[in-house]
Formats: C-alpha cells, structure tokens, sequence
C-alpha cells in the first residue's frame, strides 16, 4: 500500500524550484526591456 505522506512530483525537484524565479524575473526584464513598438511584442 502506497505511503498517504509520500508526495511524488515535478513539483518537489530541486531544479524545478530553482526556474520558477529565473522564470518570474524574465518576464519581469522582458516586460520592462521591450519597447511596445519592437516587432517582438504581441499585435493587439
């Protein structure tokens, strides 16, 4: 019978915990970096 308190998971990797702020900060630099007018931005 599986253990109720193991948990299994992407989640609990280390490495994963280590991207979710890279990520975050990324988006943070793009978002302030980009000019609005740069034909990398989305067309809306």
């Amino acid at each position: 019978m599986p253990n109720p308190e193991y948990k299994a998971g992407y989640e609990y990797l280390l490495a994963y915990k280590i991207t979710i702020p890279i990520y975050d900060y990324t988006v943070v630099f793009c978002k302030r970096c980009q000019s609005p007018t740069s034909r990398t931005s989305p067309k809306t």
